[in-house]
Formats: C-alpha cells, sequence, structure tokens
C-alpha cells in the first residue's frame, strides 16, 4: 500500500462530480451511454430524478466527457448555468463567459449587456445569437440547464405577472432552439421529479419533456458496489468487503442516500488517512469512527458550526436560512442569493460573511458553492451545494422551522399594524407584546430580511414600538397610582391611631354619663317611694274625713248647739282633702318624671355601650395595623439579610474567576487561598452544591486529574465496581483493562483471545465484581470470571453486528444487550447462558438498554423509539415514551429506579418521570453534538452526560435552569462516563485513547487546600479582591 501522507480523496463528498472527476465516477456507465444517445436523437434531454439521486453528477461527469470523447471537444462549446433568481440574467451571463470575441457590427467588443438584450427582443434570440458566433467558428452547442426547478421558485417570489411572463419567456428561447434545425443547438436540463407538475404553466414544456425526458433509474446493488469500489481501486488502495456489505445494506432501497454515502465515505478516506491505524484497507473501524451514514454529514457540519466564535455562528444561522426556502407546499429548496443581497438580508459585513462562507465551502467540506478555489464577489451567487444537507443535518433543519415561526409572528404582527391603521384593533399587550419584542431583539429583523414576507416593514415595527411604549406607560401610571395609594394607606393608619386615642377617651366620658345614669335613676325610684307613701298617708286622711262627715250629720240633729263646732270640723276636713289632692297630684307627676329620668338613663347607657364597642374596634384595628407593621418590618429585615446573601454570592463568583485567571499566571497561594475563601462564602450563604464557576476555581487550583493511556485505540466504555476500588475500560483495541486505584502497578490486562482482532464496544461490572461482561463489534459477548482468573472469557454470539450496548440486572442474573441488528436480547446467567429476544426494531438499530432496580428494561432506537418492558411479567405490552423522534444515543436510570434520562442524537438529555405516567421532567439543553452516555451519582441530585462536542457535563437535573459544571480535558470525543460509588469521582474515556479520573466534589477539592498552603490571605489581598465592608477572616485557621 502506498504512504497515506498527501493522498487525493477520490470521493467527492456532498457536492456533485465535476467533469474532471470522470475517471473517479463508477456505476453509471449503461445510463451515460442511454442519455447520450437520446440527447443526439433528440438534441432536447430533461433528465429527471429525486433528490439525491446524482442527476449533477451524471450530466458534468457522464454526458459531457462522453459527448466530448466520441466527437472532440475541440468541436463543441459547453454553456451550463442555473436559472436562479434572474434566468435570462444568468443565461446572458453564461453565454457571455463561453463567446468573449467581437460580433458586432463596427468591432465593438462584445457585452453581458447587448447579450441580455437580444436574448430578450424574441423567441428567435438564442439562435440568432449562436448563428451569428458560428459564423466566425462553426461548432455544436451544448446548453446544460441545471437545477432547473430554480425556475419556478422565481415565479412564485416575484408573485407577478411580468414574472411569469420573464420565465416563459426563458422558456420560449430554448423550446424555439429545440424545433429549428438550422443551427445544431442541443438542451439538456435536470430538475426534480416531483416539479414535473410545475411544468403545464408553459405551454409546449410538457411536450418537449414527453419527447426527451430521461428519469433516472434506481442503481442495481452492483452498481452501487461499483460506485463504492472503483475510486478506491482506481487509486491501487483495497477497501474490506464488510465494509462494502454493510454499506450497501444501509443504503438498502433508498438510493436518497447517494450523496450521503458518498460524503461518509470521503470522511472514511480523510479519517483512514490520518489515522495513525496503519491497515491494509479501509475497513469498519475507519467508517464508525466518522460516525456512519446516519450521523457522518451532521457530525461534519456540527465541527465546522462549533469552530466559528460567537459573531460566526449568529452569520452561519442568518445565512443558511437566506440560503434555504420551504415553499407554501412545504417542499424545501434551496435559494441561490448574491452576496450582496446576504449582506443586506443578514445585516451583516461583507467580510465576515465570506470568512463563514469560507469555512464551508473549504477543501473537503463543499456544503456551499462556489468552490473554495474561486474568488467570491460582491455579485457571486452562494448556494447550498446539494439537497440533502437540508434533509439530514438537524440543526438547519430546525433552523428552517424556526424562520417559517418567525415568518408567522411577523406577517401577524404587519396584519395588527394594517387593522390598527384602520380602526379595527387596538395596541398589542403581554404576552403578545412580550413574545414580539424578543423576537425583534433575538432576531433583528430588518426591511431586506422581511419584505418577501410583507414588504410594510416600518409600519409594523412602529405599531410595536408604539405598543411597547403605551403599555410602558400604563406599567408606569399604575405605578405611580400604587404609591399614591400607599402612601394615602400609611396616613390612615396614623389617623385610626389617633382614632383610637379618641375613642378611648370618649369611653372615659360615656363611662361617667353611665354612672351618673345610674345615680339618676337610683334618686327616681327613692322619690317615687316617698311619693307612694305620701299617697297612702292621704287617702287615709280622707277615709278618716268622710267618717267624721257621717257622724257630723247624725249629731246635727241631736246637738244644735254643736253645730259651729262640726261646720269648723267639715271646713277643716275639706281643707285637709284638698290637700291630699294635691300631694296625690304631685306624687303622680314625681313619678312620670322617675321614668323618664329611667329612659333617659337606660339610653345613655345603649350610647355609651355602642362607644365602648367602637374603641374595642378601633383598639382591634390599631393591634392589627401594629402587627401588619412588624410583618412588613421582618420582610425589610429578611430582604436585607438576603441581599446581602446575594452579594456575598456575586463575591464568591467573581472570586473564583479571578481565582482561576489568576492561576495561569502567579504560582503562589493565592489562587488556592481565593479559590477556597470563595468556597466558604457560596458553603454559608446557601450557594449551589455544583456551582461551575466555584468548582472550575478549585479544579484549577486544587484538582489534578489521574489520566491513563494504556489503551492503543479508541476507548468505548469505562466502569467502576461497585467497591470503587477498580475501573475498568474497553476499546478498539480488543482489550479490556482493570486498574486498582490507589495501586499504580494493580493492573489487569483482559484478552478475547479470537483469532481475529475485534472491537470491543461495551462493558459492565456485576455487582460483587466477580465478574466482567463486554460487546464487541461481531455480535459476540465476552463474559471473564476474576475470581478464577481464567485467562480465556465465554464467549456468547448474540446479535448479527454490533453489541452496541449491555447491562446487568438487579439480580446479576441476567444481561441485557442492544445491538445494530434492530434487536434487544437477555443472556440467562443460571440458565446455562440461554439468548432470547425481547423486541425487534425494523430498519433501524437500538443504541441503549438499562435495567433498573424494580427490573424495568428500557431500549433506545436510532428511529426516535423509547419503549419499556417488565420482566416481572412473561408478557405484557411495552410501554411507549414520546421522544420527539430523534435518534436516542444513551440511557440512564437514577438510582431509585423513578427516573429516567435520554441522550439524544441533537445534544438534549431529556428526564421522564416514570411515576408520572413517563411525562416529560425536564430538557437539559448545553451539548452541541450527539450525547455518548449517560449516568446518574447515587445522591439522586445530579447526573452526568458525554458528547461528541469533547465535554462532559454534570446536571442538577432537578433544576435544569442551574448551569452545569463542565469539564473539558479530552482531546476530542468522549465516549464514555461512570461515577464513582462514593459519588465524589468520575471517570471517563474518550476517542484520545486515553482514560481519566476526575474528582468532582467541590468539598473535596476544598479540603486538601489549606494543607497546600502556607499562609492567609492578606488583608491587603482581602480588601482587593473581596471588600473593604467585609470583616476579615481567616481562610485556613491553621495556618499562620
Amino acid at each position: 500500500m502506498n504512504d497515506n501522507a498527501n493522498r487525493i480523496n477520490p470521493f467527492p463528498g456532498i457536492r456533485s462530480f465535476e467533469f474532471e472527476e470522470s475517471n473517479l465516477f463508477f456505476g453509471r456507465e449503461k445510463q451515460i451511454k442511454e442519455v447520450v444517445k437520446r440527447l443526439k436523437d433528440a438534441r432536447f434531454l430533461a433528465l429527471l430524478g429525486a433528490s439525491g439521486s446524482g442527476k449533477s453528477s451524471l450530466i458534468k461527469a457522464g454526458l459531457i466527457p462522453e459527448i466530448f470523447k466520441d466527437e472532440g471537444k475541440e468541436n463543441w462549446r459547453l454553456i451550463l448555468f442555473r436559472p436562479g433568481n434572474d434566468p435570462i440574467s444568468n443565461f446572458a451571463q453564461a453565454i457571455h463567459q463561453t463567446f468573449k470575441f467581437d460580433i458586432i457590427k463596427d468591432e465593438n467588443i462584445l457585452i453581458e449587456k447587448d447579450v441580455f438584450n437580444q436574448l430578450s427582443a424574441s423567441e428567435k434570440g438564442l439562435v440568432s445569437l449562436i448563428n451569428n458566433y458560428n459564423k466566425k467558428d462553426f461548432k455544436k452547442t451544448l446548453i446544460i440547464i441545471d437545477q432547473f426547478e430554480e425556475l419556478f421558485r422565481f415565479e412564485v417570489k416575484e408573485k407577478t405577472e411580468s414574472a411569469f411572463e420573464k420565465a416563459k419567456q426563458f422558456v420560449d428561447l430554448f423550446l424555439f432552439a429545440v424545433k429549428q434545425s438550422d443551427v445544431p443547438i442541443y438542451i439538456t436540463l435536470t430538475m426534480r421529479s416531483d416539479f414535473l407538475g410545475d411544468c403545464t404553466k408553459f405551454q409546449g414544456l410538457p411536450e418537449a419533456i414527453n419527447d426527451g425526458d430521461y428519469l433516472i433509474p434506481r442503481m442495481t446493488k452492483e452498481e452501487i458496489k461499483q460506485a463504492i469500489v472503483g475510486p478506491v481501486e482506481a487509486f491501487n488502495d483495497k477497501i474490506s468487503a464488510s465494509l462494502v456489505d454493510r454499506l450497501l445494506n444501509e443504503i438498502g432501497k433508498d438510493q436518497d442516500l447517494l450523496p450521503i454515502l458518498q460524503h461518509s465515505l470521503m470522511r472514511t478516506w480523510d479519517y483512514w488517512q490520518k489515522s495513525s491505524i496503519y491497515s491494509q484497507e479501509i475497513n469498519t473501524t475507519h467508517y464508525e469512527a466518522i460516525g456512519c451514514m446516519s450521523k457522518a454529514l451532521s457530525i461534519h457540519a456540527e465541527e465546522i458550526y462549533s469552530s466559528l466564535d460567537n459573531n460566526g455562528k449568529i452569520i452561519a444561522e442568518k445565512l443558511l436560512k437566506i440560503l434555504t426556502d420551504l415553499g407554501t407546499d412545504n417542499r424545501s429548496t434551496r435559494r441561490p442569493t448574491p452576496l450582496n443581497e446576504i449582506c443586506l438580508l443578514a445585516n451583516a459585513k461583507e467580510d465576515d460573511i465570506i470568512e463563514v462562507i469560507d469555512q464551508f465551502r473549504s477543501p473537503g467540506r463543499a456544503f456551499l458553492t462556489p468552490s473554495y478555489y474561486i474568488k467570491i464577489t460582491t455579485s457571486s451567487v452562494i448556494d447550498i451545494s446539494h439537497e440533502s444537507i437540508m434533509r439530514v443535518w438537524e440543526r438547519l433543519s430546525d433552523w428552517v422551522d424556526e424562520e417559517t415561526k418567525s415568518a408567522q409572528l411577523y406577517k401577524r404582527l404587519s396584519k395588527s399594524a394594517e387593522l390598527y391603521q384602520d380602526g379595527k384593533t387596538s395596541l398589542w399587550i403581554p404576552p403578545d407584546l412580550d413574545l414580539t419584542l424578543k423576537w425583534k431583539e433575538q432576531g433583528s429583523p430588518n426591511f431586506f430580511r422581511v419584505k418577501k414576507y410583507d414588504p410594510f416593514f416600518d409600519r409594523a415595527m412602529t405599531f410595536l414600538e408604539y405598543s411597547r411604549k403605551e403599555y410602558t406607560l400604563d406599567v408606569n401610571r399604575k405605578e405611580v397610582k400604587q404609591k399614591k395609594e400607599l402612601k394615602r394607606a400609611r396616613r390612615y393608619t396614623i389617623f385610626l391611631g389617633s382614632a383610637s386615642l379618641i375613642s378611648i377617651f370618649f369611653l372615659v366620658i360615656s363611662l361617667k354619663f353611665k354612672f351618673d345614669s345610674d345615680v339618676s335613676v337610683k334618686n327616681a325610684k327613692i322619690e317615687e317611694q316617698r311619693a307612694k307613701i305620701e299617697s297612702a298617708e292621704a287617702a287615709k286622711q280622707n277615709k278618716v274625713a268622710v267618717v267624721q262627715k257621717k257622724i257630723a250629720e247624725q249629731q246635727q240633729q241631736i246637738a244644735e248647739q254643736q253645730k259651729f263646732l262640726t261646720e269648723e270640723q267639715k271646713k277643716y276636713a275639706i281643707t285637709q282633702q284638698q290637700i291630699a289632692l294635691e300631694q296625690k297630684q304631685n306624687a303622680l307627676m314625681q313619678k312620670q318624671n322617675a321614668v323618664e329620668q329611667q329612659k333617659i338613663a337606660e339610653q345613655q347607657t345603649v350610647i355609651a355601650e355602642q362607644q365602648t364597642k367602637e374603641a374595642l374596634e378601633q383598639k382591634k384595628n390599631a393591634v392589627e395595623q401594629k402587627q401588619i407593621a412588624d410583618k412588613e418590618r421582618i420582610k425589610a429585615e429578611e430582604s436585607e439579610q438576603n441581599t446581602k446573601r446575594l452579594r456575598l454570592l456575586a463575591i464568591a463568583r467573581s472570586m473564583s474567576i479571578q481565582a482561576y485567571e489568576i492561576n495561569k499566571t502567579i504560582k503562589d497561594d493565592l489562587p488556592s487561598l481565593l479559590a477556597l475563601q470563595a468556597y466558604k462564602f457560596n458553603q454559608n450563604n446557601n450557594g449551589s452544591e455544583n456551582d461551575p464557576d466555584i468548582f472550575k476555581a478549585l479544579s484549577q487550583t486544587a484538582g489534578k486529574n489521574i489520566i491513563y493511556r494504556e489503551h492503543k485505540d479508541v476507548v468505548r466504555r469505562v466502569t467502576y465496581d461497585h467497591s470503587g476500588k477498580f475501573v475498568a475500560s474497553c476499546s478498539d483495541d480488543g482489550k479490556v483493562i482493570i486498574r486498582e486505584i490507589q495501586n499504580p502497578t494493580g493492573i489487569q490486562i483482559l484478552k478475547t483471545n479470537t483469532k481475529d482482532q475485534i472491537s470491543l464496544r461495551c462493558l459492565a461490572f456485576n455487582k460483587n465484581g466477580s465478574s466482567i461482561v463486554a460487546g464487541s463489534s461481531n455480535g459476540s459477548v465476552f463474559i471473564w470470571d476474576l475470581e478464577s482468573k481464567k485467562e480465556n472469557p465465554v464467549i456468547i454470539s448474540v446479535h448479527n453486528g454490533l453489541v452496541i450496548d449491555l447491562c446487568f440486572d438487579a439480580t446479576d442474573n441476567l444481561i441485557a444487550t442492544a445491538g445494530s441488528d434492530g434487536k434487544v436480547k437477555t443472556i440467562s446467567l443460571k440458565n446455562s447462558n440461554s439468548v432470547s429476544t425481547i423486541v425487534t426494531f425494523e430498519k433501524t438499530k437500538v443504541n441503549a438498554v438499562r435495567i433498573n432496580s424494580e427490573n424495568k428494561l428500557v431500549c433506545g432506537s436510532e428511529n426516535g423509539k423509547i419503549q419499556i418492558f417488565d420482566l416481572n411479567k412473561e408478557t405484557s405490552d411495552p410501554i411507549q415514551l414520546s421522544s420527539g423522534g430523534k435518534a436516542i444515543n444513551a440511557l440512564g436510570f437514577s438510582s431509585d429506579g423513578k427516573i429516567l434520562a435520554a441522550g439524544y442524537s441533537s445534544g438534549i438529555v431529556r428526564c421522564f418521570d416514570l411515576t408520572n405516567s413517563g411525562n416529560k421532567f425536564s430538557d437539559l439543553i448545553g451539548h452541541t453534538s450527539g450525547i455518548n452516555n449517560i449516568c446518574f451519582n447515587k445522591n439522586n441530585q445530579t447526573l452526568a452526560s458525554c458528547s461528541f462536542d469533547g465535554t462532559i457535563r454534570i446536571w442538577n437535573y432537578k433544576k435544569s435552569k442551574e448551569n452545569p459544571i463542565i469539564l473539558s480535558g479530552h482531546d476530542t470525543w468522549v465516549y464514555g462516563i461512570s461515577f464513582s460509588p462514593d459519588g465524589y469521582s468520575l471517570a471517563s474515556c474518550s476517542a484520545d485513547k486515553s482514560v481519566q479520573l476526575w474528582v468532582i466534589s467541590s468539598a473535596k477539592l476544598a479540603d486538601g487546600i489549606c494543607k497546600k498552603t502556607t499562609r492567609q490571605l492578606t488583608k491587603e489581598e482581602w480588601n482587593k479582591y473581596i471588600g473593604l465592608d467585609i470583616n476579615y477572616e481567616k481562610t485556613c485557621p491553621e495556618n499562620p
């Protein structure tokens, strides 16, 4: 085999093959002969096919070289172009580039404008123009119209009659050229077959297509094999038969994947070329390293995107949204756009945009056109190189969806502005106002970007800004009113307090009135008693007077001489009677007065009781107001304490950042002391245990990772045993290495002892550490008995393909496995290692399997399905969780088995609550590429995830809004992670062939700082980094 260095890659990747690469274009020989014959016979060829069927490659690397070879390149002129946003103008430019000599009278030099005018004059313009050229140099002319469907987008985009007329004029030019026979003009167009219906808009075009169409047939399995093997053998190199078979199986009947196949082969070749593994042929190891067909393109695009700075990422998002159209029929199409228009739409500088474009079109990438070797100018048309990029790159697909939603929001805003202008609706308020303001702030829309949706941009922005101002003004009015009401309430409280004092004063007066009333009632009763006595006496005297009168009348006849005496006595009696009557009348009057005095006294009693009641109410109100005041004072004190706490937490974060930066340049105790004091402030003020800034500073100053490099190839999985004393890893080098953590020389190497070297992909200890099991790339499971120390493992053939994941159940009697053959199987260790199939997924891989403490088995597949089986029941329907359709790469259970975490190819970690019907618990967003592994800490608070983006993130999954701790010590993709049983350490493994042990406990890191420092922070350092108003304290009390 030749030296790998500086080898040319024979696969073009996602772009189409070019004319110069015809020697590498294999598998289409039969189709090339057919299209050449059809073009020569009819002088018109419509090459039709689905997106990704290879239309452009068949023309550029097949038809054109074949015609030139048969009749000589010197006998042909070639005009190749795309309709783009201005078909006739682009046609004129292509002709001008092909013919640059004098054809005009008076020997003026031909310019592009003259060509455009001649083409625009009539349907005969093209024929007339070519005929004039042929008078000086007779040649056949071959016109290639690539991506003909762009014509329909141009007509729909402009939405005017003139746009349709221009499109019709363009079609008439080449239809007339085909009908005439005097000038030898051959027309070939390529078009996606799903746009055939749009051709009926143009008279004569359907008939021409019916006469000269060629629908690209499906490639046979042998032709696809030749397309894979041919370019490799052209360079005298080899590709393994197993890899070829695997590629053929993965393509299956879906030939839309041909561009993805070419890209995967290009990436595989690059990895093989750069790899330190000097094998004799390209094999599955190189292919799997680039992510296989399912992920290679997306991973490649993500690598480019991740390499950009923040501004570059923003420009990339805007650029790719501009270059992609989603029509009303939901068909994604490319939208070639000149650079000057992109600058206006993206509101960005030309140099910044070109820098991003260059990243996506550099050699070996070719996501954008024109080619990297063509200089970009202001008028250069930028385009996505192939439609498959829009389908496969998940981030771009999401961006297109976001742009659609943004357009809907803008159109609704513009319509509301129109209705408001007509007096038919009101200004916007939250939540619509908040959502739209957020859209404006984050999206930075401008007229040029949104005019294609609605041209009245200024009116819409004026309406939005006026809504914001009016709403803000209304909020301010309410705040002023609230402040006035608060002031009024304070005055009212003072008034109530004063009223309470006045009420108490009136209470005293009312009590005095009550006492006086009681005295009056008592006197009235005495007077009444006296009147009764005098009345009785008067009645008695009246009775005596009557008796005496009778005696006097009887004695009148007896004794005349006593007449005078009797009359005197009579007068006296009458006088006494009158006196008695007067006394009786006086007694009645006194009684009436006494009754009236009693009524007055009772009324005064009622008034006094009412005043007493009011005084008590006022007293109660005064007490309540005092309680409210006390509560407000307590709240104010708590707020002051919380403000102080938050300030100390902010100081702690600032100190940790400074400690991290200072440690880069100063080799002193200062960074360590600052990091420890920041940790103490954070701990004493209820800060987050997993604060990433605190951890970063402690790890930088006190932490020291243990790094193992015994493996010779990619390390796929790593795991602690359940005692925490040993850590094991498996690798593509076919070895399992077990290390005794506290003994540097305590290393045990386990080998498969198979004839051929195979890759080990997954690994697990049983509970007591007596056995370790590994899954391999050939579908076998290897079980080593660590107690017997036998060198040869037990080998069990399980899957027809890779063993991607495996695990023990809670009893250690069952091993569950997941395979690339789409099956989940179990191995019964109690039943002679018998193998059973749990479930089979059609046409997809199973990437993850886990069993929780309740014997529930969960598995996740490439097509985004998550299913849960109850192993306690012999037959039961699985529970299926909603996963959003993204590929599942990893699964993990919390130690109590209640929370399930799933890692997606998009980089999201999603948590499900199995106690709540498997509803989504939270989404953990931060990784920029696919998740490879997930594990939970036994504290049931944190979980860790690792990714193709080369980082490890430790999350508090119960508080998903908290920032995670990020570990980034590996050089490339991180494949596996495992928490130690005590939760203080984390092991990780990577494609950089290393295993690393991390201390992830801030408390553990802080404990060791005082032992390695010899002093305290000085007061000057305290005042500089912490503050004069924070009381000085010793960071390490035992230090001098």
